[in-house]
């Protein structure tokens, strides 16, 4: 239960640094801009110019004073440092890359100040597999825990983005009054609004007008695992002359992935590439299963996405979303990062349980409407309530 605020603070600032507006992250700042009980304000570190939705929030794009790298950990933005240090806003808010020399000299600045603070932070990624490192490495390592410590540590508020980032920094030692949680929200309506005309069509000319689809959106990266369900697809292709699998994404193992498939099955397997964002709910509806082989990401709001199209959902335990719209067994099932069988074996249960599948879907869409962009206001509202009233 919240304690009652404050009256002086009944509409309360709020800062927020972050790093690089995302599509669903300018919705749920939308939404929030939307309510008359919070003046929000956003800093970006960057701007990544892809088209999206309307920015009708304050924010700003911070200049870089300087940039030792073109990564983000060594861009020094001198404007939201200074905010820090001279800004009156009741509360600040610092998600994305904690080890930014900007993120972190905010951090500090606020805690010298004594001013209300949160992070609000992604699951983060586990230990890579037990391996040799060089002590360099084994120093960098240490230091980037020590500093994540500290910041946990510190914060006024953790809010973690789904329940396995909040579970994950409860055993980091984050007591649970400090502790809340905030997915990523977003708007899914438009993946729920494609006509079935559109999907006769699209599968149509794929040739798959009888084929059982099985759909992956996402980078072509290692850490995506497409290698695995690729495996675990040409299994369950070998046995099942009609099912197929379709590949939207870009990146730099497209080619090898590519030379993966075996040519008596380059007609039931598809690579796409990238697809504009206005254009993935038609290719989402040409699908029957959505298929994610993550071997890590925060969330990963293409869940979201999925579920809104009405998709029974395969992922990976490593995947944070997972954990809040994949419900075992009713809207569909949970692996193991690089278990090649266990994505095997999901994928052939929707292939011999096809009529249970609309039900899955269906179940998938009254899952992700507490993920709604209108929501997250709602819950983003009470959370900077609750900090500031403490």
């Amino acid at each position: 239960m919240t304690p009652p605020l404050d009256p002086s603070l009944c509409h309360p600032s709020v800062w927020v640094l972050t790093n690089a507006p995302s599509p669903y992250q300018v919705e749920l700042f939308s939404a929030i801009a939307d309510r008359s009980d919070i003046h929000l304000e956003v800093r970006f570190l960057r701007d990544t110019l892809q088209p999206g939705p309307t920015r009708n929030f304050a924010h700003q794009v911070c200049r870089t004073w300087l940039a030792l790298s073109s990564g983000d950990e060594l861009r020094f933005h001198g404007g939201p440092i200074r905010e820090a240090a001279f800004g009156t806003h009741h509360l600040y808010i610092l998600s994305g890359l904690y080890t930014s020399v900007t993120f972190l000299a905010c951090a500090w600045i606020l805690n010298c100040r004594g001013k209300p603070w949160a992070v609000w932070w992604e699951r983060p990624r586990a230990a890579a597999p037990t391996r040799k490192r060089s002590a360099p490495v084994r120093w960098l390592h240490a230091l980037k825990d020590g500093v994540r410590g500290w910041l946990l540590k510190s914060a006024n508020l953790v809010i973690g983005i789904g329940s396995a980032a909040v579970h994950e920094y409860t055993q980091h030692g984050v007591s649970p009054d400090r502790l809340r949680m905030l997915p990523y929200c977003c708007d899914v309506s438009r993946f729920a609004s494609v006509p079935s005309s559109t999907r006769e069509t699209l599968r149509r000319d794929l040739g798959w007008a009888n084929h059982l689809v099985f759909l992956f959106s996402g980078q072509m990266i290692p850490r995506k695992g497409v290698d695995v369900l690729l495996k675990a697809f040409i299994q369950l292709a070998n046995q099942n002359p009609d099912v197929a699998l379709l590949l939207l994404g870009d990146g730099s193992d497209k080619k090898a992935l590519q030379s993966m498939v075996p040519p008596a099955l380059h007609s039931r397997v598809r690579f796409l590439g990238q697809i504009p964002q206005s254009q993935l709910p038609e290719q989402f509806a040409a699908a029957d299963v959505f298929a994610f082989s993550s071997r890590h990401d925060g969330w990963a709001v293409v869940l979201n996405e999925a579920c809104g199209a009405g998709l029974p959902i395969i992922a990976t335990r490593q995947t944070g979303a997972a954990h809040d719209l994949v419900c075992e067994g009713e809207n569909g099932f949970r692996v193991e990062a690089d278990d090649v069988d266990g994505m095997f074996f999901a994928m052939d249960w929707c292939a011999n349980h096809r009529d249970q599948l609309p039900a899955m879907g269906r179940r998938s869409r009254e899952l992700v409407q507490s993920f709604s962009a209108d929501h997250g206001a709602q819950t983003f509202g009470q959370h900077v309530r609750y900090c500031l009233s403490r």
